[in-house]
């Protein structure tokens, strides 16, 4: 996309169309930047507590209850609309997950076995010490269901919160946390699989498997028509909601098998753009009209074909779904989901709540120690390999930042709690103070890190400095 980059030929752009790009220039600048999306989920997170504690409190709910159905003689679908949110539109963040997961086990930090060694032990840390902290206040209690919710991490809000400190973080602490951040997302929806899904429907989940394997042969076989993956996965979803499992899972399992291979090398890539190009200059009139022109025209889709050959469906899906979902269904699941009554009374039962005492240390403070912990024993060990160039303070201001569950917390507090709203709004206290808390500690972490770095570097400095006028002043006297 850096393309998009580059100033436009304003001879072919009228004045409205440079009026308008001036207009929106700064937008798709705002869109493209990485702490967006942690903006935006905030503001709507934001705006949700504003409305229920507002007199518009029955605003979210009226909109949440509406129904919306399809029917053919005895096939019908029926959902509300926090139903579609829940399960619809959150699967397609689970699905931008596994295309993310995919991509990092193909390329990325996770193609090392000592390095993923090292990552997922310090996210195991991450997820067990939160869950026993959590266990340890509710394990004779009615909040025993919610053991999970201290154990995942939100990607966008904790990268989003590294983005804004990339001053005072190495490039090796973002790529951890994000690493890391996935491990945790793997094991959330592992964990939803089997502890949070309702009873199974043997048919359904027969079917859904069927599904599965159609998409497998479409990827073997080498299609790549976004319809075909767009039609099977559709069914799949709907099969997989269906059979009981949480429809979560149909998203991961679609993004494994989207096709992560391109059609042509980079080599080859390179030689036939070289000789499409030729061939444009040598039969084409470059300073006419494309629309001319229909053999140019027809040139001109022929690279693109080319281009296309040279991706990948995987990185097109990608970069297609990112932002879409980042600025506007982790906003909308944020503001359907967030919203609680920030009352004396509902304030008082959540500060005597076992659940939100759970919740808030599981993730402040058991999240950076058992990322730490963890991490360091694979270190010693030699069982993991930790990232080049990242101190072991980063590890920690880590687990600082990974202690941010928001989106993922909020997610299997709902599951966790459904029907018990006492419950699900002291697990919903204690996700945004722990939030909040962990992005405060993280702020304060890293700036008092860096200037103590600072210091020692500069004490070093004046020390050599010393050594050497001593050693010159030495020579001098002999």
């Amino acid at each position: 996309m850096e393309f998009l980059k580059q100033p436009l030929d304003t001879k072919l752009q009228s004045l409205i169309e440079r009026r308008v790009v001036r207009i929106f220039s700064p937008l798709e600048w705002f869109v493209r930047r990485q702490a967006s999306a942690s903006i935006l989920l905030l503001l709507a997170a934001i705006l949700s507590i504003v409305l229920v504690n507002s007199p518009w409190h029955a605003v979210l709910p009226s909109i949440a209850e509406i129904r919306a159905s399809v029917s053919l003689d005895q096939w019908r679908i029926d959902f509300s609309v926090i139903g579609m949110v829940n399960d619809g539109l959150i699967s397609l963040f689970f699905l931008l997950l596994g295309l993310e997961i995919k991509r990092e086990i193909k390329t990325g930090s996770l193609n090392h076995p000592r390095k993923v060694a090292f990552i997922s032990c310090a996210a195991i840390g991450g997820m067990v010490v939160p869950a026993l902290i959590y266990a340890g206040f509710n394990y004779d209690g009615t909040g025993r269901s919610g053991w999970a919710i201290p154990m995942a991490t939100d990607t966008a809000f904790s990268i989003g919160v590294l983005a804004m400190l990339s001053r005072y973080v190495s490039l090796q602490a973002s790529i951890f946390l994000a690493a890391l951040a996935i491990f945790d997302d793997i094991g959330a929806i592992v964990i939803i699989a089997i502890f949070y899904s309702s009873g199974l429907n043997a048919d359904a989940l027969f079917l859904a498997m069927v599904l599965l394997a159609c998409l497998c042969l479409l990827n073997l076989a080498g299609m790549r028509s976004v319809w075909l993956y767009i039609l099977f996965g559709s069914l799949f979803w709907w099969y997989i909601h269906e059979s009981g499992v949480h429809s979560t899972l149909a998203g991961i399992l679609i993004a494994f098998t989207i096709p992560a291979r391109a059609r042509i090398s980079q080599r080859s890539f390179i030689n036939r753009m070289r000789g499409q190009i030729a061939l444009l200059e040598k039969n084409s009139n470059v300073d006419s009209n494309i629309l001319q022109s229909t053999s140019q025209h027809m040139q001109m889709s022929n690279m693109g074909e080319t281009v296309r050959c040279a991706s990948t469906p995987l990185q097109q899906w990608y970069t297609l779904l990112r932002n879409p979902i980042s600025i506007i269904v982790l906003p909308i699941f944020a503001l359907f989901n967030v919203g609680i009554e920030l009352s004396a009374n509902t304030l008082e039962k959540a500060y005597a709540s076992p659940v939100a005492l759970g919740v808030f240390l599981g993730l402040v403070i058991g999240k950076p120690l058992g990322v730490v912990v963890f991490g360091l024993i694979a270190k010693r060990t030699k069982l993991g390999l930790m990232p080049e160039g990242m101190p072991i303070t980063d590890l920690l201001g880590v687990g600082i930042v990974a202690g941010i569950g928001f989106t993922m917390s909020l997610f299997i507090s709902k599951l966790a709690f459904a029907g018990n709203l006492q419950m699900e709004d002291a697990a919903k206290i204690g996700i945004l103070l722990a939030a909040m808390f962990s992005a405060v500690l993280a702020f304060l972490f890293f700036t008092l890190s860096i200037r103590c770095k600072q210091r020692r570097d500069c004490e070093v400095k004046i020390t050599r400095q010393y050594c050497i006028q001593k050693r010159e002043r030495k020579n001098e006297s002999s």
